[in-house]
């Protein structure tokens, strides 16, 4: 009993090793030493923010919040609530949530891990489990030792795509093992005919639920590739019964898979989509990055120090990296290069890296002999391909442990040599950009102490390559290869902050009183998270986005905005309209949109604005103002309207001034007096004069003001050449004072203010409301009454037949009922829906499910059926041969 009990045991270490890896490499957040939570980070919401042990960010996509987690936290809940989340009517004026594929809405049962505040970190350690075992089982198959197999499976899970890619293109990583594993059973198992397809058909669904099509079909090229290989070796089976098996599998695989591409398919028909309409075809990093293969913290965490770098080469490499190998992991992917056996498969590895790294950094002749794939010039390639090539040199690094008895002393000296000439050429490329860098004493820092713990693996490496005894040689090996995955997956986690406090009370505030309307943020709480807080946000950032409304926000919202990122604070041409600016000019239709709320930060004012004249080059001086002395003038400011305040920049003698300084205004029959105390005033700055009483300027009025001084230390006024104000005069004890002037700066009530109220405000943000907001449903022919229940129900009461107008995109997959019965709904205002009603007391239900769905759901059944089919016919032949061995 006791030997079965160790047997059992030592069976299990490796599985048992497989997912306690994962939760080591996240250890940090697992003890609460930091918050790994991205709305923390990515949601604008977040004050006293403590920063973490490293600068820089956890991943290199913010996507990891505004999509896996924002979108992604949406469809769990829609579960759990009973409904399939076919559709998102938080976002812009209502998206496709399934067929946008990045929130992973039909990849169950992991998409309901999402509905947990760390969903993202509980998501991502069961992926990486499911990884490590299936890349176990798979190198198993491929007739690894225990000990090489496991280590493979603990590489793949703190792979460099797993450790920078938090979002979307995270989640297929985990089952490109499992479709391997599928094809080497097929490949190599007598029996059943299609033995090995159910693991080729899982695997080939989950990828695509779960939720990033790019990383699922580059993995796929990859083992129709392993396929190919596998076709031409040598095996026991017929070709036939291979091909025979793969293909069922595959048929299965997207059969099971079709409801989430029926939906993927219909966005696409509708969406705008960007750079993946074959702009990516010559798209590459940049070769300054190259290092990053093996050295992935040269430039330090994850865009900690870009800033520093004036090419811009660093930040450009982070923006679009998407993993990295490690320097022991390609030495010894080179050893598997030159080791014996397994030809076919090691020199398919090799050129999978050749060509998927070529095409990474732009190497034209691999460039477009790739690009002949179908599809890649849709791909960004460049940011997730890693995935592949990181796999390949996984497996060519086993290949080369495996291999080490092979080598004579002075192979490995050769091997090793090569290496480093292979590391010597990275690095000149790099080197460049590595200068402007230390100038940072933090950079500094974190690069002696990242480099000396590389240089401490790398001598541990070669002293134990070196030795004679090969047991213990491959172990050790193995093991600091296993080192050096851990430290370059570990080290960004160091970088999730340690602590912040969410602005809850702003979110309960919308929760509140926004009802079925929206609101639109310049800044503050990220666009998609309206959609984690079921808030209804105009804001976007996401792709695709539907063609009708990315058309309707560059031209009706903001013209100097993106299709992709319509975030309120981003604009395409720096030097053109703001968002704000935007907003204002458009501001009637953002009012038709139904913007209820606008939030701002609490730094800007969207009910005043400042007006100043124009500051010259040079030229300016200092004029004393002593005890009683006067100061009169005239500003002309141009602009019409209401103002607040009024202030002068004025100098203090390093904060010396005492007394009040009192201001004169007078504008025809307005006038009024002010007095501001000086104990406070700073030096060489705007002294503010508050109004009383907002006083309202005519166009072209002239503002007549007279300073004076009280008693006290004296201040001093700054005088500037007139320039271009001809109208503003100065004059002092009853003297002209030539082409001098006072430089002003006056806050003037906005024309919009009467549109905008201020409702809520903190630290962190304002909440105006919009009058005149349009509601979700209204009557746009005849009247009557309107109730709505909800955001896709409503109640109607009218007497005569009427119109009924509903603020949400009208795309192919929209249905409507009155009373149960189907109405048709028409497109009106460009997006929305419309639909006739006739008289009387009604119920109007609208129903959103993508088109050609039940053909989708057919599919998705035929596929778990054949699951069944097999798993009914190995439950009776394992009945009949047990059956048989006892007769």
């Amino acid at each position: 009993m006791r030997l079965g009990k160790m047997m059992w045991l030592r069976k299990s270490l490796p599985i048992l090793a497989l997912l306690v890896m994962p939760i080591l490499g996240h250890l940090p957040s697992v003890l609460g030493l930091v918050n790994s939570d991205p709305f923390g980070t990515y949601g604008w919401l977040s004050s006293q923010y403590m920063k973490g042990f490293l600068p820089g960010y956890s991943y290199a996509d913010p996507n990891v919040g505004f999509t896996t987690q924002a979108l992604g936290h949406l469809a769990a809940m829609d579960w759990l609530h009973g409904k399939i989340p076919w559709w998102n009517p938080y976002e812009g004026v209502g998206f496709p949530l399934a067929g946008e594929m990045q929130s992973a809405a039909l990849f169950l049962p992991f998409v309901l891990l999402l509905a947990f505040s760390n969903g993202v970190l509980l998501m991502h350690l069961v992926l990486s489990m499911i990884a490590g075992i299936f890349m176990f089982l798979f190198l198993r198959k491929l007739d690894f030792s225990v000990v090489l197999a496991t280590a493979g499976g603990i590489l793949f899970e703190l792979c460099g795509a797993m450790a920078w890619m938090g979002h979307a293109p995270y989640n297929p990583i985990a089952f490109l093992p499992m479709m391997l594993l599928g094809v080497e059973i097929a490949w190599r198992k007598e029996g059943p005919r299609l033995s090995g397809w159910f693991w080729l058909a899982l695997g080939i669904g989950f990828s695509l639920y779960a939720g990033f099509p790019e990383t699922a079909y580059l993995n796929s090229l990859f083992v129709i590739g392993w396929i190919v290989v596998r076709f031409f070796a040598p095996s026991i089976l017929s070709k036939r019964v291979f091909v025979f098996r793969v293909v069922i599998g595959g048929i299965v695989g997207l059969l099971l898979a079709a409801p989430i591409l029926i939906a993927f398919i219909d966005f696409v028909r509708i969406g705008y989509l960007g750079g993946h309409s074959g702009a990516f075809a010559y798209a590459s990093l940049p070769t300054g990055g190259l290092e990053m293969l093996v050295l992935p913290y040269l430039f330090g965490p994850i865009t900690a120090f870009s800033s520093l770098d004036p090419t811009g080469i660093v930040s450009d490499t982070w923006a679009n990296i998407g993993g990295y190998a490690g320097i022991l992991l390609v030495t010894l992917a080179v050893f598997g290069v030159i080791a014996k056996g397994n030809r076919a498969i090691r020199f398919y590895l090799l050129g999978v890296i050749i060509f998927f790294v070529g095409k990474t950094y732009g190497v034209t002749p691999l460039t477009w002999i790739v690009n002949l794939l179908p599809g890649i010039k849709n791909v960004a390639f460049f940011r997730y391909a890693p995935t592949v090539w990181e796999f390949a040199f996984i497996l060519l690094a086993l290949y080369g442990l495996q291999a080490l008895k092979q080598f004579s002393f002075r192979q490995l000296i050769g091997g090793l040599i090569a290496s480093f000439i292979v590391l010597a050429g990275l690095l000149s490329f790099s080197l460049p950009y590595m200068a402007p860098l230390q100038t940072s004493s933090k950079y500094r820092l974190f690069s002696e102490v990242y480099l000396g713990v590389l240089v401490l693996i790398i001598v541990s490496f070669v002293l134990v390559l070196l030795r004679k005894q090969w047991r213990y040689r491959m172990l050790i090996a193995a093991s600091l290869l296993i080192v050096e995955a851990y430290f370059s997956f570990l080290l960004p986690k160091l970088s999730n902050p340690k602590s912040y406090t969410i602005d809850q009370a702003a979110i309960t505030y919308l929760s509140t009183h926004l009802h079925d309307q929206r609101f639109y943020t310049l800044g503050p709480f990220a666009p998609n998270y309206g959609s984690y807080e079921e808030l209804a946000s105009i804001n976007h950032n996401d792709l695709p986005v539907p063609k009708l409304w990315a058309t309707y926000v560059t031209q009706k919202l903001d013209t100097n905005t993106s299709r992709i990122t319509f975030v309120g604070w981003l604009s395409k041409n720096p030097q053109g309209n703001t968002p704000e600016q935007a907003l204002f000019e458009n501001f009637k239709n953002y009012q038709d949109l139904g913007v209820r709320y606008i939030v701002a930060p609490a730094t800007a004012s969207l009910v005043q604005d400042t007006i100043s004249n124009q500051q010259p080059a040079s030229g300016n001086q200092p004029f004393p103002l002593g005890q009683q002395d006067r100061l009169s003038g005239a500003l002309s400011l141009g602009h019409a309207g209401t103002i607040r305040s009024i202030a002068f920049l004025i100098a203090t003698y390093n904060n010396t001034a005492t007394g009040t300084l009192s201001l004169t205004l007078r504008d025809g029959q307005q006038q009024e007096r002010l007095i501001g105390s000086l104990r406070h005033a700073a030096d060489n700055a705007f002294f503010t004069f508050p109004l009383t009483k907002p006083m309202t300027i005519r166009p072209g009025s002239i503002l007549k003001f007279t300073l004076q001084k009280s008693a006290g230390k004296p201040i001093a006024v700054w005088l500037w050449p007139r320039g271009t104000s001809p109208t503003e005069q100065l004059v002092y004890d009853h003297q002209d004072m030539g082409n001098k002037i006072l430089l002003y700066q006056v806050q003037r009530q906005s024309k919009h203010a009467s549109s905008l109220t201020p409702v809520y405000q903190d630290p962190l943000l304002t909440i105006y409301r919009v009058q005149g907001a349009k509601p979700m449903f209204s009557i746009t022919s005849g009247s009557g009454i309107v109730a709505s229940p909800s955001l896709s129900t409503v109640q109607v009461k009218s007497t005569e037949p009427i119109t009924l107008l509903r603020r949400e995109l009208n795309v192919p997959g929209w249905t409507a009922s009155i009373d149960g019965k189907p109405s048709k709904i028409q497109t009106t205002d460009t997006l929305f829906q419309a639909i006739r009603v006739p008289k009387g007391v009604h119920t109007i239900r609208f129903r959103y499910v993508p088109p050609y769905m039940p053909i989708g759901f057919v599919f998705f059944l035929l596929g778990v059926l054949s699951l069944f089919v097999l798993f009914l016919n190995k439950y009776i032949s394992s009945r009949r041969r047990l059956r048989e061995s006892v007769e």
